[in-house]
């Protein structure tokens, strides 16, 4: 059902013309309250119920979906600027039989009137940044949070978006009519395959790229490469953005992708980066890893249980429970499901070689572009998972199997777990059940 007319006409046209995302998966993740509660530091106090109000603004053809199978006693609502993407949200509901999801063709900036709030969790990803004015649209989402909610967010990063926009910038100069979507197709389309094929300028890689993009997914081309309106945040002025909303920053969604680790190797450095402030080290990631700013928000008068950046230490972190994690999807290519459902990443799927002429080492598959590897025991660790014991209990019975010490190697299995929950994301955990 529709409300009103939209207040960013050029961004419902295009998503109207090329409703997105049109191929990929519709996941569920059972799971995925847990982690929401561990990662977003919600697991001593304020977190999200079972029966949350979930609003997910800016849906686009499948995202409110995402949200109600994997919170099945959950209220939610999808609001999106195109009543396609709405449309297409609706019949994937029908057909994988999902009840617990409201729908409604709104722009954000009328959040306000929406039925069903306030909400505990709201999740807008990849959205506020294609609003003429992002700030007013975080406010609009502020004012129908909860007492105690948490925002699940994700805005673009002025250093993984350059290449991009500035693809943009030149569909917008060779453009007569900005809205006209029709016209920055043909025109994104001409330009990159041109460029593709020229040599003395610096795009020739990124244009190559778009032209397979183009061929492949004519509608994720046009959000990528020929989107009409968007804007991008460095990390002052992420945290400056969200000040200005009245929220407060409260924990990277994806905390794997800051890890300096991966990054940096020289111990002096590592040691330097440690004492740095908070902004400091996140600066120094974003320029080196260009991650999207993934992110957790809460209201910025709430009473902080403790630092968003501090990894949960102590005892309280070995009491947590850690769960098997199995999570699937439904098939979606050209905005149609296909009826292929699958398992993605259970436990059973875990590779065990060993490197040519060196020490056994242990690797968890996660997917086609990163594994974890570390000390051989941690195979052991993730076969003790079983939802019922904490970290600290299969470590101590790991290490009686094993006859080691448990305190000889307390150090390395920490340093493992964090990896599986941070990183590997081959087990969640469920702060609520936890001791």
């Amino acid at each position: 059902m529709a409300s009103g007319p939209a207040q960013h006409p050029a961004v419902k046209e295009h998503y109207e013309a090329y409703p997105y995302p049109a191929e990929g998966w519709i996941n569920f993740d059972p799971n995925r309250r847990g982690m929401i509660n561990y990662h977003g530091g919600r697991g001593r106090n304020r977190p999200v119920p079972p029966d949350a109000r979930i609003l997910v603004a800016g849906c686009g053809t499948r995202e409110a979906v995402q949200w109600a199978l994997s919170f099945p006693e959950a209220r939610v609502t999808g609001i999106d600027l195109s009543e396609n993407s709405i449309r297409l949200t609706e019949g994937f509901a029908r057909q994988l039989g999902v009840e617990n999801l409201q729908t409604q063709a709104l722009d954000i900036l009328a959040v306000g009137s929406l039925e069903g709030g306030p909400f505990d969790l709201i999740s807008s990803y990849g959205v506020l940044h294609h609003m003429k004015n992002p700030s007013a649209g975080l406010r609009e989402l502020k004012g129908v949070l909860a007492e105690g909610g948490l925002m699940h967010l994700m805005v673009y990063n002025t250093s993984n978006r350059r290449w991009f926009q500035i693809i943009q910038s030149m569909v917008n100069d060779l453009c007569e009519d900005h809205q006209n979507v029709n016209e920055r197709f043909e025109v994104a389309g001409r330009l990159v395959r041109d460029l593709a094929g020229s040599e003395d300028h610096s795009l020739q890689s990124i244009a190559r790229d778009a032209v397979s993009l183009l061929d492949e997914n004519p509608p994720h081309f046009m959000d990528t490469y020929a989107h009409p309106q968007e804007c991008s945040y460095d990390v002052a002025g992420l945290m400056a953005w969200l000040d200005g909303a009245g929220l407060r920053f409260a924990g990277w969604i994806n905390p794997w992708m800051w890890n300096i680790e991966r990054v940096l190797r020289d111990p002096w450095l590592i040691e330097r980066y440690a004492t740095r402030p908070h902004a400091a080290r996140d600066h120094l990631i974003d320029h080196t890893r260009q991650p999207l700013f993934e992110f957790y928000a809460e209201a910025a008068d709430l009473p902080a249980w403790e630092d968003p950046h501090a990894e949960p230490g102590g005892e309280a972190f070995w009491n947590l429970v850690p769960l098997p994690l199995k999570f699937g999807g439904h098939e979606v290519v050209e905005g149609r499901l296909t009826g292929n459902k699958v398992l993605c990443r259970p436990q059973s799927q875990l590779l065990q070689p060993t490197e040519p002429g060196g020490a056994p080492v242990a690797r968890v598959w996660v997917d086609e572009r990163h594994d974890f590897a570390s000390h051989p025991i941690i195979l052991d660790l993730l076969e003790g998972v079983d939802g019922q014991r904490t970290m600290a209990q299969i470590s101590r019975d790991v290490c009686q199997a094993k006859g080691i010490a448990p305190q000889d190697v307390r150090e390395a299995m920490e340093k493992m777990w964090r990896g599986l929950l941070d990183e590997a994301h081959c087990i969640d955990v469920d702060p609520e059940r936890c001791g």
